[in-house]
């Protein structure tokens, strides 16, 4: 699960067939009420011939259910057989054959392979909840239509990925035995090719169990005997096998057995049987399956050293352009916030500490705590720098054509993602309208990641809110090479109305005239 530098990379364990020595329920097993006779077809040379023998309860003449996963000889010696339909029993008795994985596992094929005729019809369930519930897989007919009423040839596209098909290819009488049938759960699916992003697709070929019921005996031509067919109707299976791997959606590189359970031994910080939850204090981000272009490591959630916990906001993932959504739980040492990353109340930031992550960051206000009051110690990272002004309304505000001329650009932008940094914060903007640009041409639509100290953050008016729209007026970052907007104390913000756009074309027109 990781390379040669140790960075994280997709990982599965081994291909595998599934069933291989899987118990198998069966509803009926031949000779389990007493001796069976049948009789089975043989062609050699063009010409075909009936053998008969008798089905037995154990010993060398016995059919059980366990050989229909065991290894696989040479001659087809092992095989199940069902009970011989007795003269004027229903042929469309349905037979059933379960095997149960214990897990969750990703399935590539199921392969049958016949010791009589195949069905002439047969339906593939699949359990995802370890047989509480089964819903269709695959439906085999020698007329899908009469049968099943379902059309032999469905197109399926992105909208019916999991749409549940029927095949008229392996229902024929013929061969007598030896006759497959072969499913493949991603055969002709759209999302085929990009199997590692199409969640559809991935559920469709999951299971942790597998149906399949024999519901249709096929019709037996006249052999050259011409004695009754009776003795010939009946269901034989050589062997079962079913590909796959264990699903551990590329976080695990081995299944192994836990407390009785089959569990996926998890990497990349992932938990869980099929490695689809983050560990305790990984949640800064929503587990996702590893890809062969991104492992999707969990992340640890940023809490300053002092929490061991955390857990995940979906709106605040959304909110930080899904960057990051932890929320750290329980701070300690006299922490608070999100990332544990102020002072509580009552507590302000220790100067001589170096670390935000010390143990002492923080220290009691024991002037507040004497004074008894209820108004909270100024708490780190925004104290104890006072804001120069108090927010006035924005009624108050007011432009004139000398300050719009000193500053560096003048824009209307939305808000569309914050992240709290370390003694700072990232805004991204998406650019409305430029009313002054200044030496940075603006494309419409843009969108700026800007980084404001907390101290600016703390005392802006209006405070910036995502998804808010907002006039800037201010001037350019020109430290460290490219002049960049920038958000400092001296900007101006306001909340966006259309009554502005009047002021501002005049501020235009006159700031040309000026050439300011």
């Amino acid at each position: 699960c990781y390379d040669r530098n140790k960075n994280p990379q997709e990982c599965n364990p081994e291909f595998e067939n599934i069933a291989h020595k899987k118990r198998v329920v069966v509803t009926e097993t031949c000779g389990v009420d007493g001796r069976d006779p049948f009789c089975k077809l043989v062609e050699e040379n063009g010409v075909v011939s009936r053998v008969c023998d008798v089905c037995e309860r154990t010993g060398r003449r016995s059919h059980p259910a366990r050989y229909l996963t065991d290894i696989n000889d040479i001659g087809n010696l092992t095989y199940w057989q069902s009970k011989t339909f007795q003269p004027g029993e229903d042929s469309d008795r349905e037979v059933e054959l379960t095997i149960s994985f214990g897990k969750e596992y990703e399935l590539s094929y199921l392969y049958m392979e016949f010791a009589s005729p195949r069905p002439a019809a047969m339906v593939i369930y699949k359990s995802m909840n370890h047989g509480k519930t089964w819903v269709p897989y695959q439906h085999y007919a020698k007329n899908c239509r009469r049968r099943f009423n379902m059309a032999f040839r469905t197109e399926v596209n992105r909208t019916n990925e999991q749409e549940v098909l029927c095949s008229e290819n392996f229902s024929e009488v013929y061969p007598y035995s030896r006759g497959i049938i072969v499913f493949n759960p991603r055969d002709g699916r759209p999302s085929d090719e990009d199997f590692d992003n199409s969640y559809i697709l991935q559920e469709w070929v999951t299971a942790t169990d597998v149906k399949i019921v024999l519901s249709g005996l096929n019709d037996i031509p006249p052999v050259a005997t011409r004695a009754s067919t009776t003795a010939l109707s009946y269901y034989a299976i050589n062997d079962i096998s079913i590909g796959g791997i264990c699903k551990c959606n590329g976080h695990a590189e081995r299944c192994l057995m836990k407390k009785g359970k089959m569990v996926c031994d998890c990497k990349h910080k992932t938990t869980g049987p099929n490695c689809d939850m983050c560990k305790a204090f990984h949640m800064d981000r929503p587990p996702q399956r590893a890809t062969k272009t991104d492992a999707n490591e969990c992340i640890a959630c940023n809490c300053n050293m002092h929490a061991k916990r955390c857990r995940f906001n979906h709106d605040l993932f959304e909110k930080s352009g899904r960057i990051s959504g932890g929320v750290c739980v329980k701070c300690r040492h006299n922490t608070d916030g999100r990332y544990c990353h102020f002072c509580k109340a009552g507590y302000y930031r220790n100067n001589k500490t170096k670390s935000i992550s010390d143990k002492r960051t923080c220290k009691r206000n024991v002037t507040s705590a004497r004074k008894a009051t209820s108004r909270p110690a100024p708490s780190w990272p925004h104290a104890p720098v006072p804001c120069p002004r108090r927010c006035s309304s924005a009624r108050g505000v007011r432009v004139s054509l000398g300050k719009f001329c000193r500053m560096g650009y003048a824009v209307v932008v939305q808000v569309t993602g914050k992240l709290t940094l370390r003694r700072k914060t990232r805004f991204t903007l998406q650019l409305h309208k430029t009313y002054k640009r200044g030496v940075v041409r603006f494309r419409k639509k843009e969108r700026v990641d800007v980084e404001v100290r907390d101290r600016i953050v703390h005392c802006l008016c209006p405070k910036l809110q995502v998804k808010k729209t907002y006039l800037l007026i201010g001037k350019y970052n020109r430290s460290g090479g490219e002049p960049r907007l920038a958000i400092d104390k001296g900007t101006i913000v306001m909340e966006w109305k259309n009554k502005y756009k009047r002021r501002l074309r005049s501020l235009q027109r006159r700031a040309r005239r000026r050439k300011c």
